[in-house]
């Protein structure tokens, strides 16, 4: 279970920032880690410069059997739900593929960027194209 976030942002000048968080509390859910990586890079990050690398990364890592102590404003209940759909996609993806299921935010992004896609048309700095 992740207790914190951090992302790593890389400008055109090779330069990287890092920024990071705590999470209100304790979780696995692919989308409170997005939300508090989107927080983070909005609240500290400046366009100054074009972004060459966007990593996330979960921090303060603890097991899922140690107990937390929750938030009051933390709603339990839509967690609970949240991880339960987030397991379920998991299990349809590891029966009938990465692409069988996916969250309706990514319906507007072409097939070929979607998870399990390789041939993105990627140019590597050498002119390759992958």
């Amino acid at each position: 279970m992740a207790n914190g976030v951090q992302i790593s942002v890389g400008d055109s000048r090779l330069n990287c920032k890092q920024y990071q968080g705590k999470l209100i509390c304790a979780t696995q859910s692919i989308k409170d880690i997005a939300f508090k990586a989107m927080e983070l890079f909005d609240d500290n990050h400046n366009f100054i410069y074009s972004i060459r690398s966007l990593t996330v990364r979960a921090i303060y890592l603890t097991t899922t059997y140690e107990p937390v102590q929750l938030s009051l404003d933390y709603d339990i209940k839509k967690a609970e739900r949240n991880e339960k759909i987030e397991k379920t996609m998991k299990n349809i993806r590891k029966r009938y593929g990465n692409r069988a299921i996916t969250f309706g935010s990514l319906l507007h992004i072409e097939q070929e960027y979607l998870p399990g896609s390789y041939n993105n048309g990627l140019t590597m700095p050498s002119g390759i194209q992958r």
